[in-house]
């Protein structure tokens, strides 16, 4: 889950709804030649369920040393593994092409890792990835055009729901202050930045859709430390709504 603290209380939001919020960005994408590929749809289930792993560790949430919900940043290594495997394994069986993407993105967390245990999950990812790639012949560069969309959608996604809504460049979360990591060939390569108009509205230059839009994501306000992990879901959820549009 993500869990930010907000000067004395925390905001969490469910992995999943934090996925569904990339998916239903994504569906705004401004390249819509691209959107008419035979392999768009399963790009696209992919955003959305690209936290499917998160859902049995989200249902049995973990409190740190405070009683405040631990976020998905902190949370221990061999359980997370467990989920993300398990996911994979699942979803190659329903949809191979969204198994390929999830697995490249899941892999991806640990390219730059010296913990054994997840070298040797990144390893047996890329194996992954090449059997399926080879096995069902897909177009290489069109597959890599969509693991980088997912991981926008991802970051997109991060962006909104781990800032405080209106928060200045300076209080945002440091992963996207200076914009964001991947370009697109579509927009020139430019790097896309994003800020915070108000607490309602996100501005992005160059704006990488093909119009305005609101998006929703659920999410829990905890006011105080927990006693027990599942005195969370007491909490009862609401909805905080963004618009994305055009910087001026």
């Amino acid at each position: 889950m993500i869990s930010e603290n907000r000067n004395g209380w925390v905001e969490v939001m469910m992995q999943q709804e934090h996925a569904a919020l990339s998916g239903e960005c994504m569906k705004y994408w401004h390249h819509t030649t691209f959107k008419e590929q035979p392999s768009w749809p399963s790009a696209l289930q992919a955003a959305a369920r690209h936290d499917d792993a998160w859902k049995t560790l989200d249902e049995e949430p973990m409190l740190d040393e405070n009683g405040w919900p631990v976020s998905f940043v902190h949370y221990p290594v061999p359980p997370k593994l467990g989920a993300y495997r398990n996911t994979i394994n699942a979803l190659e069986e329903e949809d191979p092409y969204q198994a390929y993407l999830i697995s490249s993105h899941y892999g991806s967390f640990f390219k730059d890792s010296e913990v054994p245990e997840e070298i040797a999950f990144m390893q047996e990812e890329i194996a992954r990835q090449q059997r399926l790639i080879v096995g069902y012949q897909w177009n290489f560069l069109m597959a890599a055009e969509h693991f980088h969309l997912l991981q926008f959608f991802d970051d997109l996604s991060l962006y909104i729901c781990m800032n405080t809504p209106g928060a200045s460049k300076e209080q945002e979360v440091p992963w996207f202050r200076d914009g964001f990591r991947q370009t697109f060939a579509s927009l020139d390569h430019e790097t896309i930045y994003a800020h915070w108009e108000d607490e309602e509205t996100v501005a992005l230059q160059p704006f990488p859709f093909t119009e305005s839009f609101t998006v929703e994501v659920e999410r829990r306000c905890v006011q105080q430390p927990l006693e027990a992990p599942e005195e969370l879901w007491n909490v009862e959820p609401d909805s905080r709504r963004v618009t994305l549009k055009p910087a001026e």
